[in-house]
């Protein structure tokens, strides 16, 4: 997985950039992850201030998620259980998708 990470008000170093690459790490093991793009910020005027992005390239399409929190890494934590969420999400619809077909192929044919 290749790893990009932006911050906006927030000193980018390499222990965030290790931690980040960390918690995102699992979720290789639910799907391959060609690219992640990351975007962490503090926004003085906004409350809640942290604000954690992750766009994750993978095969069909993207994934995207934006949290809102009062600390970087609650921030964080809920990007990270919304992606697993949709991650596991989209095994489950693929899954009923080849039931539904193979419940179809095995239907007989009436003329």
């Amino acid at each position: 997985m290749k790893l990009s990470l932006r911050t906006f008000q927030i000193r980018q170093t390499a222990d965030l950039f290790g931690d980040i690459e960390k918690q995102l790490a699992p979720l290789e093991d639910l799907v391959p992850i060609t690219a992640a793009h990351v975007v962490v910020g503090k926004y003085r005027d906004q409350n809640p201030p942290f604000c954690a992005a992750v766009h994750l390239e993978v095969p069909g399409p993207d994934i995207h998620v934006l949290s809102r929190d009062h600390t970087l890494a609650a921030a964080f934590q809920k990007v990270r259980d919304e992606l697993r969420q949709q991650i596991l999400l989209r095994h489950v619809h693929r899954q009923q998708q080849r039931k539904t077909r193979l419940k179809m192929r095995r239907e007989p044919v009436s003329f």
